[in-house]
C-alpha cells in the first residue's frame, strides 16, 4: 500500500526538515517548487537541490508548480494530500488557500494580511489593546519625515511590510539616511513582492526570537534565542549570532507571557512561528511573526541537541498528531543545551575558490556542524542574512565553553578570514 502524500510548499534553510519529519511518521514527502521565469530556472534549481541534500537522504518527489494557482491545485488535488503546509515565507499564502479549500487544518485565509504584513501585525496588537509599534505605510520622503515628527524621534526605521532576512531594513538618524532607505526600499518592494514600504518607530533594546507551534488555536513555545547584531554605517545591522535562550532569562520569560496575548490577536491557530520581539525599559513588543519554521539552516539534528525536538517537527506533529502535541503542551519548557548560531560575515565582496567552513572549526569542543554556501562564485559583502558567508552551528552543555568557542569562531573571522575562505583578486 503506498503512503499518503505530504506536500511543502518551497521546503527551503530550515524547512528542509519538514522532508525527514515526514517521512519519520510515515508518510511520503512531495515538495512543490513555485513557478520561475525562464532565466532563473537554472540557478533556482541548483538552490533546490543543494538544500534537498543537506539532509543528506533520499530527495522527496518534487512538483514544480504551475505560474496558475488553479492548475497548480489541480496537480496537488491529484495526491490526494494529507496536508499542505508552508515550508518557507514563499508558501504560506499558497499553502494555506489550498488547504482552506480543501478542508486540510490550516489558518483561515482572512488572516493573511495579519500573517504576513508587519503593519497589519501591528495593527492587530493596537486592536487587540496591547503594547505595539507605531507603523505607516509610505511612499515619498516628506511622508518619512511627517511620521518622524508624528512619533517625536530622530531614529526610525524603513522597511518593506513583507519581508525576509532582514532585506531592506534601515534605521535612519537623518534626513540623508531616510533617503537611501526610500530609494531602496522602493527597488526591494517593486522586486521582490514586498507588499509597500513602511516607516516605524524604532525601539532601542535587546531582541529575541520565540518559536512556537500552534495546533487548533493552542500555542506550545519550542525555543528561544537571543539575537547579537553588528551595527553598521549605513543604518542596518548584521547579524552576528543568536544564543538560546529559555525562561530563566527574565526578560525571556516576560516575553512568553506577551507572546500569548499576540498570537490570538493575530488570529493564528496552525503551524509553525518564528516571532521577533524587542525588550526594552517598558518590557517587549512584537517586531513581526513569520508563520513558518525559524531559518538560518537550522539541521533537525542540531535543534534536537539544544531543545530534545526541533521547530518543523514540533510543527508536523501540531498538525498531524493532535494527540502528541497535548501531551507536550503540558510539559515544562527547557533547553537540553546550550546552542549558538554563528552566521559567518564577509567584509568585502569577493570571489571565492574554496570553502573551507565546514571544516576550519571542527576541533572546537562546541562544533556540531557547519553549512557551507559553494565554491568558484562571488560572495556579495554582507549586509543582511541572506549574505552570510556560511552558518557554524555550535552546541555544548557549558555556557562558558559554548560562548570561548564563539568567540573563536569571530577572532579568525576577523583575522584569518583566508582561512574559511580562500579568495582570489
Amino acid at each position: 500500500m503506498s503512503k499518503k502524500n505530504i506536500v511543502v510548499i518551497e521546503a527551503t534553510s530550515s524547512g528542509i526538515n519538514y522532508i525527514h519529519d515526514i517521512r519519520e511518521l510515515g508518510y511520503n514527502p512531495v515538495c512543490v517548487e513555485v513557478h520561475q521565469e525562464e532565466d532563473q530556472k537554472e540557478m533556482m534549481r541548483f538552490l533546490h537541490d543543494f538544500q534537498y541534500g543537506l539532509l543528506g537522504e533520499e530527495f522527496p518527489d518534487i512538483i514544480l508548480a504551475d505560474e496558475s494557482y488553479e492548475k497548480t491545485l489541480e496537480m496537488i488535488k491529484e495526491l490526494d494530500p494529507a496536508l499542505i503546509i508552508p515550508g518557507s515565507d514563499l508558501g504560506i499564502v499558497w499553502a494555506t488557500k489550498m488547504s482552506y479549500e480543501l478542508g486540510l487544518p490550516t489558518n483561515n485565509p482572512e488572516i493573511l494580511e495579519k500573517m504576513l504584513s508587519k503593519k497589519c501585525m501591528q495593527e492587530a496588537l493596537k486592536c487587540a489593546n496591547l503594547r505595539h509599534i507605531r507603523s505607516k505605510a509610505i511612499s515619498t520622503f516628506e511622508e518619512a519625515k511627517e511620521f518622524a515628527s508624528e512619533v517625536d524621534s530622530s531614529t526610525v526605521v524603513i522597511k518593506p511590510s513583507i519581508g525576509r532576512a532582514s532585506i531592506g531594513v534601515c534605521i535612519c538618524q537623518n534626513d540623508d539616511e531616510i533617503r537611501d532607505a526610500i530609494n531602496l526600499d522602493k527597488d526591494v518592494v517593486e522586486h521582490e513582492g514586498a507588499g509597500e514600504m513602511i516607516i516605524q518607530e524604532y525601539i532601542d533594546g535587546d531582541e529575541y526570537v520565540l518559536d512556537s507551534v500552534s495546533c487548533n488555536g493552542l500555542n506550545r513555545i519550542t525555543a528561544g534565542y537571543k539575537y547579537k547584531k553588528i551595527p553598521t554605517e549605513g543604518g542596518a545591522a548584521i547579524y552576528d549570532y543568536l544564543i538560546a535562550v529559555d525562561d530563566s532569562d527574565p526578560s525571556f520569560k516576560e516575553i512568553m507571557e506577551y507572546h500569548k496575548k499576540v498570537i490570538p490577536a493575530i488570529g493564528i491557530e496552525y503551524g509553525a512561528i518564528h516571532a521577533e520581539y524587542m525588550v526594552d525599559e517598558k518590557g517587549p513588543v512584537l517586531m513581526e511573526v513569520n508563520c513558518r519554521p525559524n531559518g538560518g539552516f537550522q539541521l533537525y539534528s542540531v535543534e534536537d541537541e539544544a531543545w530534545g525536538e526541533h521547530h518543523a517537527g514540533a510543527s508536523l506533529e501540531a498538525y498531524a498528531d493532535p494527540d502528541e502535541f497535548m501531551k507536550k503542551y503540558e510539559k515544562k519548557f527547557n533547553m537540553k543545551n546550550y546552542y549558538a548560531r554563528k552566521d559567518l560575515i564577509v567584509p568585502e565582496e569577493c570571489f571565492v575558490v574554496k570553502t573551507n567552513v565546514e571544516t576550519v572549526f571542527s576541533d572546537l569542543e562546541s562544533f556540531n556542524c557547519a553549512v557551507a554556501f559553494g565554491e568558484d562564485r562571488v560572495y556579495p559583502k554582507t549586509i543582511d542574512l541572506s549574505t552570510a558567508g556560511g552558518i557554524i552551528h555550535l552546541t555544548n552543555a557549558d555556557k562558558d565553553k559554548l560562548m570561548e568557542d564563539v568567540e573563536t569562531v569571530k577572532e579568525m573571522e576577523r583575522f584569518e578570514f583566508d582561512k574559511i575562505l580562500e579568495t582570489k583578486s
